[in-house]
């Protein structure tokens, strides 16, 4: 029997495909693997990642679809110096605590949350 979580990401899976990119700049000189945004939960998903329109890092729209209630952990693929919900203008509204590569958010039933991540240099 599939849960709800399985029916989403085969619908993703079916209707928006993964894309991959090549990057270089693994520390054996060869090429790195992993991912640039991830989640911690099978309740949420990440609907979006783009470049801020601003230029001020990158916009991470994720939503929970189960009517769960509860924290995340959303992680980075990169060292996080900052972190904010936003609203959909990409106005900065609250500060996330942050650790290291990971931000915790806590996610009410269907909500939808957009959250700016300012790389650390």
């Amino acid at each position: 029997m599939h849960s709800p979580a399985d029916h989403v990401r085969s619908g993703y899976d079916l209707n928006d495909p993964l894309i991959l990119r090549a990057v270089s700049g693994a520390a054996d000189g060869g090429s790195a693997t992993g991912s640039l945004v991830s989640l911690d939960a099978s309740w949420a998903v990440i609907e979006t990642v783009k470049r801020a329109e601003d230029g001020r890092g990158v916009i991470v729209r994720l939503y929970e679809h189960q009517r769960n209630r509860g924290r995340v952990t959303l992680r980075a693929g990169f060292p996080v110096a900052e972190a904010h919900i936003c609203n959909l203008l990409e106005e900065d509204q609250t500060v996330l605590a942050t650790s290291g590569d990971s931000v915790a958010i806590d996610l009410t039933p269907y909500q939808i949350v957009s959250v700016r991540l300012i790389p650390a240099s």
